[in-house]
């Protein structure tokens, strides 16, 4: 141990700290006079010192002993410090800001809906006593579509006729098929339908506009 190097290090690191000798003996409950010799490389602190002037200095034990801060430690500490920062921001941004801007953004588009209007070819029972299977096809579409569908929104329907189903959805499922429509929409109205032929016509809203 260098007690020249030790005094030189304790002297850099009080003024760093803006103390003056009588302010760091009475931190370290010793004479200002034994700072002065310390710092001066006439004398060396009691070894049972070391752990509180280290912990006063902001320096580690070996640090002191030795007489050098170990800046590639320090800046290995920023520097990982540095990355964590930066991994929570990227993480933060990644699972919570763009979920929250991506929702906000697609709950833009939740004010479409869509009239169609479909036959009913036949009406099945489902495991799920609140659910049951509807088989229905749109006049001019070819193909027939098996849906699953709310007992509570479809218990009056009856083979045989016509029902306007009312879908509110996004923009992205206006002209979509049967089957897509009804997986990625929520029916929230069905009523019978008189209307034959040509007078079949599906329709689309968004924002109060026919599209």
């Amino acid at each position: 141990m260098n007690q020249d190097k030790i005094g030189k290090l304790i002297l850099q690191l009080r003024k760093k700290q803006g103390l003056t000798q009588q302010q760091l003996a009475d931190k370290l409950n010793v004479s200002a006079k034994a700072i002065s010799k310390w710092e001066c490389g006439n004398g060396f602190p009691d070894i049972t010192m070391i752990g509180e002037i280290s912990k006063v200095l902001n320096v580690t034990a070996d640090e002191l002993l030795s007489g050098k801060l170990n800046n590639q430690q320090k800046h290995w500490k920023k520097y990982i410090l540095f990355i964590s920062i930066l991994l929570m921001a990227v993480l933060t941004i990644t699972f919570i800001i763009i979920p929250i801007v991506s929702k906000k953004e697609k709950n833009a588009f939740k004010n479409c809906i869509v009239i169609r209007t479909y036959y009913i070819d036949n009406i099945g029972k489902s495991n799920d006593d609140n659910y049951l299977y509807i088989t229905v096809h749109e006049y001019q579409v070819e193909g027939t579509f098996t849906m699953k569908l709310s007992r509570l929104i479809g218990n009056n329907l009856e083979v045989g006729n016509n029902y306007e189903f009312v879908f509110k959805t996004t923009k992205d499922y206006l002209k979509t098929t049967t089957d897509i429509l009804f997986l990625n929409s929520e029916v929230i109205n069905i009523k019978y339908s008189d209307k034959v032929g040509n007078e079949i016509v599906s329709k689309s809203y968004c924002d109060k506009e026919v599209k």
